[in-house]
């Protein structure tokens, strides 16, 4: 569902990248390789109040949140905007309709 008012409200062009396994190395460990999946307009905002999101046992501080009204984003994704690279690390259905989504970062 594209709502042309909030449409207007995406500011910015991101890359949204998604991480791929491939094949595992003599230890066993898979290599990693970062590949775009979709290009979006976003619109990103700083947190009013800092909070923490616990994934893969990792702590993460969110200090951005961002807006793209596709629904086709995880937690692990990464989005670039303005040549700075963010972990997604939550995804919240904002209105519960799928009309967008509001992502949490991490600048990397």
């Amino acid at each position: 569902m594209v709502d042309p008012n909030f449409d207007r409200l995406l500011n910015k062009t991101a890359t949204l990248y998604r991480m791929n396994l491939g094949s595992r190395n003599t230890l066993g460990e898979p290599s990693k390789t970062l590949t775009p999946t979709i290009t979006v307009k976003v619109a990103v905002q700083f947190v009013r109040e800092k909070f923490s999101i616990d994934k893969d046992g990792i702590t993460y501080e969110v200090t951005k949140k961002a807006f793209i009204n596709v629904d086709d984003a995880v937690a692990g994704d990464y989005l670039d905007v303005d040549g700075i690279r963010h972990l997604v690390v939550g995804v919240e259905n904002e209105s519960g309709l799928g009309h967008h989504l509001r992502l949490f970062l991490v600048e990397q």
